[in-house]
C-alpha cells in the first residue's frame, strides 16, 4: 500500500502530520493496486484461458469434458471472472447457465461483478446482476463495484449499479465513499448524480477528512460550489485542524480559495498550531493565493505555535516574490520565533542571499542570533 506523508515547513518547522491515501480515492478504477500482482504469475488452466479470450467453443468443450465450471487459476480467479473482466458476454452467459458461482471471490475478494465494473463492462455487469450478483460486496483491500465505476467516470455503469441496489454511501478502503471518489476526481456530473441519490455530503474517511476537504485540495472549483450548495460544512476540519481553505491555499488553488472565501471561509483559517492559509501559501510559493488572501484581509503577522510568521515561512523556503509581497503589505521584520530568530536570520541560515537582501532593504537588522 502506497502512503505519502505530506510535510511542509509550513511555518513552524513541523510536519503537518497528514497521511493521504493517494491512489485509493480517485484512481483509474477507484481501487487500490493489486498486491497479488507482485507475486509470480502462473499460467491459467485451459478453461480460464479460453474464457479470457472469449472462446465459446473451447469453453463448451471443456465443460462437456467435466472440467469444473468454478476451477481456480492464478490468484484464485475463476473463468467467470476472466470473462467478465474482458467483457465476453456470451461466455459469461454460458458459464452462468452451467452453474458458475456468481459471487465467488478471488484472493483479495474481487467478484466477477467487481472485475466487470473495474473495466467498464456494462452489459456483463447487467447480466451478473440479473443472476444474483451481490452489488455491495466490497473488495477486502479495495472498494465496491460502485466505487470502481465512479473511478472510471462511467455514468451509465454507475446508474446501472444504483438501479441494481448499490448503496450510494457504501464505503471502500479507509471509508471512502463513491462521492469522495467523484468529488476528488472533479467529476461534477457524477457528484450531482450521487447527491441526487442521497450521498452524504459531509461523510468522512478514516483519516477524518471530509469530501469538501479532499476536493479543496484538488482545486475543483465547480465541485466545491456544488458541495457547498448541498450543505457541505465549509470549516469542517480534520483531526489536525486542517480545513478546506487552508488545504486549497497550501496546494495553490486560487479559484478554490476564492470560492471558499466567497462562501464565508475566514481568510485567517488555520490548523490547531495556528498555521494559517497565508502561511501555507507564502511558504509554498503560491503568489496569486497570497495576493488574494491579503486582499481579503488576512492577518500578516500571526505567529504559529513555534512563533513563525508567513514572512518567516517565505524566507525559509527562499520565496523572494512572496517575501516582497508580504513586506509591501506591512509584514513585520522584527518578530522572532521561539528560537529567537527573525526572518532575516532564517534566510541567512538557509543561504537565500537575495531574500536576506530584500529583508534588509525593508529595515531588517542583523541580531546576535543571525548568521553572517
Amino acid at each position: 500500500m502506497s502512503m505519502v506523508r505530506i510535510h511542509a515547513w509550513g511555518p513552524g518547522g513541523r510536519w503537518l502530520g497528514v497521511l493521504l491515501a493517494l491512489g485509493l480515492l480517485a484512481g483509474g478504477n477507484g481501487s487500490m493496486a493489486d498486491p497479488a500482482l507482485a507475486q509470480e504469475e502462473i499460467p491459467d488452466p485451459p478453461l480460464l484461458a479460453a474464457a479470457a479470450r472469449g472462446d465459446v467453443t473451447t469453453v463448451e468443450r471443456l465443460l462437456a469434458e467435466s472440467v469444473p465450471v468454478d476451477a481456480r487459476g492464478a490468484r484464485e480467479r475463476t473463468a467467470l471472472m476472466a470473462a467478465a473482466e474482458q467483457g465476453h458476454v456470451e461466455v459469461v452467459a454460458l458459464l452462468l447457465t452451467k452453474g458458475a458461482a456468481v459471487n465467488a471471490e478471488d484472493d483479495i475478494g474481487r467478484t466477477a461483478l467487481i472485475w466487470a465494473a473495474r473495466e467498464g463492462r456494462r452489459e456483463v455487469a447487467a447480466l451478473l446482476l440479473a443472476h444474483g450478483a451481490e452489488v455491495n460486496r466490497p473488495v477486502r483491500l479495495g472498494g465496491t463495484a460502485l466505487n470502481a465505476a465512479v473511478g472510471r467516470g462511467d455514468r451509465a455503469l454507475v446508474e446501472l449499479l444504483l438501479a441494481g441496489g448499490a448503496d450510494v454511501n457504501g464505503q471502500g478502503p479507509f471509508a471512502n465513499t463513491a462521492l469522495m471518489v467523484a468529488a476528488r476526481s472533479g467529476n461534477l456530473e457524477l457528484v450531482r448524480l450521487l447527491l441526487a441519490k442521497g450521498a452524504a455530503v459531509n461523510a468522512r474517511d478514516d483519516f477524518g477528512w471530509s469530501i469538501l476537504l479532499w476536493t479543496a485540495g484538488e482545486g475543483h472549483q465547480t465541485v466545491i460550489e456544488e458541495l457547498l450548495a448541498r450543505g457541505a460544512a465549509i470549516d469542517d476540519s480534520d483531526p489536525h485542524g486542517i480545513n478546506p481553505l487552508f488545504w486549497a491555499a497550501y496546494n495553490g488553488h486560487r479559484e478554490a480559495v476564492e470560492v471558499l472565501l466567497a462562501h464565508g471561509a475566514s481568510p485567517d483559517s488555520g490548523d490547531k498550531c495556528h498555521n494559517t492559509a497565508l502561511m501555507a501559501a507564502a511558504s509554498r510559493g503560491h503568489r496569486a493565493v497570497v495576493e488574494l488572501l491579503l486582499a481579503k484581509g488576512a492577518r500578516l503577522n500571526t505567529q504559529d505555535c513555534g512563533g513563525k510568521t508567513a514572512l518567516m515561512g517565505a524566507a525559509y523556503q527562499g520565496r523572494r516574490e512572496e517575501t516582497r509581497l508580504l513586506l509591501q503589505h506591512g509584514a513585520r521584520v522584527d518578530l522572532r520565533d521561539r528560537e529567537g530568530k527573525t526572518a532575516l536570520a532564517i534566510a541567512q541560515e538557509r543561504g537565500y542571499r537575495n531574500v536576506a537582501k530584500l529583508l534588509r532593504e525593508h529595515g531588517a537588522k542583523p541580531t546576535t542570533c543571525d548568521a553572517p
